[in-house]
Formats: structure tokens, C-alpha cells, sequence
């Protein structure tokens, strides 16, 4: 694959992750019917494994209007319609109290009809360094 082909897919995916941060405070829940996949499966930083359906619940709590979280870094490996993506991103106080933390991820997309739709995700929570 070309590097030019890499960094579109990285622009693509950047934009889907933009788009999924800012659907979380928006409950735009179109969002996530077309870019998650029916059976998707996210396992959290708790260890605690949803479904596409669960996750929509475990979303909703959060506030209107709440900061986004930020994506840090991020690293993409196609295989043919297949990527897996890894990298950090950063959730604000406010959805991860009391001051935030940082998460590493794996996510696994692929790409149906032209557009990309994810499969899995799995966050672990960067251990806050000892004082």
C-alpha cells in the first residue's frame, strides 16, 4: 500500500474519530448507526464489554455540551479493507473525574461500500504515574 494511500486512510479515520468525540456530548446517535458495525463490541478501561446497543446507554449520562475528548495519537495498518488503528487519546475531567486520564486503544474498522464502519474497540487507562 502507498504511503499516500496510508495517509488518507489516517485523514479519513482522524475524522471519523473527531466526529465520534463530538457525538458523545451530542447524543447524535445517526452517527453511530451508520459507523458502528451491529455487532460491535467495545471492552472498556473497566474491563466491561458492551455491544453497540449498551454502549448508546452507557453514553447517554453524559451531558450536553460536555468537552470532547482528544485524540493524541494514532497509528493506522491496512490490510485490504481491514485496518486495526492504535493509539492515545485523552478524556477530560469532566467524563473522567477527578482530572481526567489518558487511554490507550485498538480499534479494528473495515470498509463496507465505500465507507468505513467500526468492528471493535478496546481502551486500557494509562496508569497515572506513582508519587
Amino acid at each position: 500500500m502507498s504511503e499516500s494511500s496510508i495517509d488518507q486512510i489516517q485523514t479519513e479515520l482522524s475524522k471519523l474519530y473527531d466526529d465520534w468525540f463530538a457525538a458523545i456530548p451530542g447524543h447524535d446517535s445517526a452517527f453511530f448507526e451508520r459507523t458502528l458495525s451491529p455487532d460491535w463490541h467495545y471492552t472498556n478501561v473497566d474491563a466491561e464489554v458492551r455491544g453497540k446497543r449498551e454502549y448508546f446507554e452507557y453514553i447517554s449520562p453524559i451531558a450536553p455540551g460536555s468537552p470532547s475528548n482528544r485524540m493524541v495519537e494514532m497509528t493506522v495498518r491496512p490490510f485490504r479493507d481491514i485496518v486495526l488503528v492504535n493509539g492515545l487519546y485523552e478524556v477530560p475531567p469532566d467524563l473522567a473525574s477527578p482530572s481526567g486520564s489518558a487511554t490507550r486503544f485498538t480499534a479494528v474498522w473495515v470498509r463496507r461500500d465505500g465507507k468505513w464502519v467500526a468492528l471493535t474497540h478496546h481502551a486500557t487507562r494509562v496508569p497515572r504515574p506513582q508519587r
